[in-house]
Parts: structure tokens; sequence; C-alpha cells
């Protein structure tokens, strides 16, 4: 539109549009923040250039990150990385590739239709880890919802420790799941998130 209320001439003098990308004192982020507080789940707020805002999710002793990707001004995301502890890394190097592909398949349908999901392996095919992932947008943002997303959540992170317990024994208490901020392949990619 003109800057009397006229429709706008194509011209390309006008300066072109673009999307308002950094929002770090938003009402979104504010709203996340007040409900984690107030359920305190808050673990720690972690300033990163690549994100709008992270906050540290403490959620029945696991870690859980809930961030804004850039240019994202609607759109939440939780989000959980868990690697695999050094005796299940074991096990899971004695089984030969048909075995680990019937395994990968058990644990992608642990798996479906209760988040989006990423298996990380090595160069050996040897899975090290899962990231798992639930994207709520701001229309349907609510404290509910971001309880029982978060819920949901750890619920699938159990399903998949359960999965790999059932198939190689507990493994021990050296399950790792860090917020993984400062490891090179962080699965906080904003690309991830698009």
């Amino acid at each position: 539109m003109s800057d009397d209320g006229g429709p706008a001439d194509d011209s390309p003098d006008e300066p072109e549009r673009t999307l308002r990308t950094e929002m770090p004192d938003s009402e979104l982020a504010g709203r996340v923040r007040l409900w984690l507080e107030q359920e305190q789940l808050l673990d720690n707020i972690l300033d990163r250039e690549d994100l709008t805002f992270l906050y540290i999710v403490a959620y029945n002793s696991k870690v859980y990150r809930c961030l804004q990707p850039p240019n994202s001004p609607d759109k939440v995301v939780l989000v959980t990385t868990t690697r695999l502890s050094p005796d299940h890394l074991t096990a899971f190097s004695v089984l030969d590739d048909s075995q680990r592909e019937e395994f990968y398949w058990e644990l992608r349908l642990a798996f479906l239709h209760r988040a989006t999901f990423g298996l990380k392996m090595d160069d050996d095919g040897l899975l090290r880890e899962f990231t798992l992932s639930k994207v709520i947008y701001e229309d349907g943002l609510t404290k509910d919802r971001l309880m029982s997303d978060l819920h949901r959540l750890h619920d699938t992170n159990l399903a998949g420790i359960w999965t790999i317990q059932r198939r190689f024994g507990p493994g021990g208490d050296t399950w790792n799941n860090e917020a993984g901020t400062e490891r090179m392949d962080d699965p906080l990619r904003p690309d991830m998130y698009r």
C-alpha cells in the first residue's frame, strides 16, 4: 500500500520488506520462560547467537532444551539428545549388520508418532545417540500444550532408552543426557528446525 492507503505501485524503488528475525525479548520468549519458572523446570538460560532463545529445562532428572530457531518467530522447539552408555556401545559393536538394522527399525517404531527423531551413527554404522524434538507453533502454544509436549517428549525418550535396555540390558547409570551446547556436532543446528 502507498502512504495514502491506496494500492502501491510496483516500482523497484520501494525497499524490499523482510521478516523481522531478532526478537530476544519477545512476548513469546517471556511467556515460555514464565511457564517454565512457574513449574520450577527452568534450569538455565543460555545465550546463543544462532538461536532467538535457549532455555535449559530439567524434567524428571533429564535435560531438555526449549528454543526458538532464528527466522521462526512463531515456533518453539523442545529437544533432547541421549547418548548411549559405553556398555550399550560395546553391545552394539558385536551385532552383525542385519541385527543392527533390525534393531534400528525397532527403535524407529518406538519413536514413530511420538516425536521427530534422528539417529546419529558413527563411521562404522553404530548408533551413538538419538535426538528427539517436538515443535509447537505460537497459535497453539499454551502452558498446557508446552507441559504436555515436554511430558510426551520425556515418555518418548524413555521409550528409546527402554527399547535399548530390553535388547542389551540396563547398561548401568551411564546414560548421558546433556544439554550439548558446546559440541561441534551440535544437535541444535538452526537448519534442523526450518
